[in-house]
């Protein structure tokens, strides 16, 4: 249906949404430079491994497959809240979405202004459904607002790692998780009141549903997709600020409070190790030939 019907665009809007983020990532680029030198080492991966690691002294968290210092997303986030690695996020994904996106938009748009992207659903291994040229599917929040929903309709925006903890509720079947979802409460707000202290001057004080925080709801969040993607104490230790003795508490409480989730990721490890696959909910396969591997490293990816 997306790709025969399209979906319109305000493409005036695009314009004026790239002419400011042309303006944001120079101003980032001016920023980076003041602290890197040069801010287009972020091009290369080799050359901003060494700015990170040998220049600057950041310990090594992540290699590739072949030994090399790793300077990937799933690196760099574990010193998330320093300046120079927030910034050097915030310029990757601008530079994507200007040089992917709102520079290239005009050359999809048809006589009505739609896009019609095409739509394949068998070509990610984690089995979410990709949408190309355009890529709308990765259209930060401010940019959804370019979308024309048709007469009597709206635009429904949908978050995959929110999706995605409701799936891991009905796949583990675990009573508490479900609960939590059909309760109606926020699951964030419910797990931050479960799991989190406050101090105060009399000590530790556990916190009340009504009275949880918007920061203490974020990282109530941050531990529940923590679960999802089994994040390790030290990651969780990272996002959340706190020793990583703590954050192995943490989840610890987590999956003993949730305990049918560990019980499902090990049924899943043991047949993905005895017969290299895993299967959805709908019995779609994926093979993992490289959970054989010798090197860790690979195998653990």
């Amino acid at each position: 249906l997306v790709e025969l019907e399209g979906i319109q665009l305000n493409s005036v809007l695009v314009d004026s949404l790239h002419v400011e983020s042309m303006k944001e990532l120079q101003s980032i680029g001016l920023w980076l430079d003041s602290q890197m030198g040069d801010h287009s080492i972020i091009r290369s991966n080799a050359k901003l491994a060494k700015f990170l690691y040998q220049d600057l002294g950041y310990p090594v968290l992540v290699k590739t497959p072949k030994g090399a210092a790793s300077v990937s997303k799933e690196a760099l986030e574990h010193f998330e809240g320093d300046p120079i690695i927030d910034k050097i996020f915030e310029y990757k994904i601008l530079h994507k979405l200007t040089n992917d996106f709102t520079s290239r938009i005009h050359n999809y748009l048809d006589s009505e202004n739609k896009v019609h992207p095409e739509v394949n659903q068998l070509s990610q291994t984690s089995g979410r459904t990709y949408l190309k040229q355009p890529h709308i599917i990765s259209f930060p929040k401010n940019f959804r607002k370019v979308v024309i929903p048709p007469d009597g309709g709206f635009v429904l925006a949908t978050d995959y790692s929110a999706c995605e903890l409701r799936i891991l509720a009905a796949r583990c079947k675990d009573p508490n998780m479900k609960e939590m979802f059909l309760s109606g409460v926020d699951p964030h707000k419910l797990v931050a009141s479960q799991m989190l202290y406050r101090k105060t001057d009399f000590g530790l004080e556990k916190l009340k549903y009504e009275d949880v925080t918007e920061d203490e709801r974020n990282k109530g969040k941050i531990l529940n997709y923590a679960s999802i993607y089994m994040q390790s104490a030290f990651g969780l230790a990272k996002r959340l600020q706190i020793s990583e003795h703590s954050a192995g508490e943490l989840l610890k409480s987590y999956f003993d409070r949730f305990s049918k989730i560990s019980e499902f990721y090990d049924e899943v490890k043991e047949l993905a190790d005895r017969t290299t696959y895993t299967f959805s909910m709908f019995k779609r396969s994926r093979r993992l030939p490289l959970v054989k591997s010798s090197n860790a490293h690979v195998r653990n990816a």
